[in-house]
């Protein structure tokens, strides 16, 4: 996972908290408590929640309960799709933890990592929306990182609208990430030239983040970034997708959007 700190100068290109890796934690008695308090609690930084199992009418009760056991205990990052009704489940749940223990949540700084591409067309087509159904990927039959979708997807987004409430606290950083983009390559044929599909993907994800380079202009999410298994594919896969690719797309996103960055 990779996340692009935003803002209206060159993006920062940094590894996503949740998944930095955690260090070992070795027992020192010549430590002293605060010190070993301080190491502890930037371990739990590093750790993050992910939501999927608990995105459920049935689970909303736990959900709640694990967003506030985390919260005091440090662990501040928690993951939710918009496909499965994941934002409103996650959303719903971090309210309903606000009530077990407001301070707990209203001085703890929260982020809220939302992967988005996946969805289920039904009858509801949209421009962008390519056609996944032969992967038999039960997260939907449609990948979409349109600008279109992007705009659909933020001006109905429960954690859109929970963190407009939350900005006097200014303690929540919503994070959009680019689900497995490379899947955008899916939309032209399989014996396409890798370059080609590279390049589709490129052209497409670069969309993509100017959209979100828009949306961090206008505060309606702090940063964006990619989730992808594409990055750990060999070169030779048709999924493959290089970092190299996503760098590039971020910087002349911010580029189209803020102008040129200073270096």
């Amino acid at each position: 996972m990779i996340r692009i700190s935003s803002s209206v100068s060159l993006p920062s290109f940094t590894k996503c908290p949740r998944i930095q890796p955690i260090s070992v934690l070795h027992h020192d008695s010549k430590r002293n408590s605060s010190s070993q308090t301080n190491t502890n609690n930037t371990a739990r930084k590093r750790l993050g929640i992910g939501g999927w199992k608990l995105s459920s009418t049935e689970q909303c009760n736990q959900y709640a309960s694990v967003i506030h056991t985390s919260l005091k205990n440090g662990v501040n990052t928690f993951e939710a799709n918009t496909c499965d009704d994941g934002e409103k489940f996650l959303a719903n749940a971090y309210k309903s933890a606000m009530t077990m223990d407001p301070k707990v949540i209203s001085t703890e700084s929260t982020n809220m990592a939302v992967k988005f591409g996946y969805r289920t067309t039904k009858n509801n087509k949209m421009e962008g929306d390519v056609c996944i159904a032969n992967q038999r990927d039960v997260r939907g039959d449609t990948h979409n990182i349109s600008k279109e979708y992007i705009e659909h997807t933020l001006s109905s987004s429960p954690l859109v609208t929970l963190q407009q409430q939350q900005l006097q606290q200014n303690n929540m950083n919503l994070i959009y990430m680019a689900h497995n983009p490379q899947l955008q390559a899916l939309s032209i044929s399989e014996e396409a030239p890798q370059d080609d599909k590279r390049g589709l993907v490129k052209e497409r994800l670069t969309d993509s983040f100017m959209a979100l380079e828009e949306a961090c202009g206008n505060k309606t999410i702090r940063s964006y970034g990619i989730c992808s298994i594409g990055l750990s594919l060999s070169k030779e896969n048709n999924l493959y997708l290089d970092w190299r690719d996503v760098l590039d797309a971020a910087c002349d996103a911010a580029t189209a959007v803020n102008g040129k960055p200073s270096m």
